[in-house]
């Protein structure tokens, strides 16, 4: 449908560490706190990497089934 050669990286500092940021965002659901696009998030088994079936659906009606499989 779309083919995007281009990403976009945020950084903001905040009063808690990396241990206590990556457990907020690591929480099943979260993702739709803190990505703006996503109306909707849901995933079959959450164990952070390696977490399989994420269906992710955006404001815009487009939808995207994937697996995580890493950080940046």
């Amino acid at each position: 449908m779309f083919d995007y050669d281009e990403s976009i990286n945020v950084e903001k500092k905040v009063g808690v560490s990396a241990e206590k940021a990556w457990e907020i965002i690591s929480m099943p659901g979260s993702f739709t706190h803190w990505y703006p696009f996503l109306e909707k998030y849901a995933a079959e088994s959450w164990t952070g990497i390696g977490s399989k079936n994420r269906h992710l659906t955006y404001y815009k009606g487009f939808d995207s089934d994937n697996d995580l499989t890493g950080l940046i």
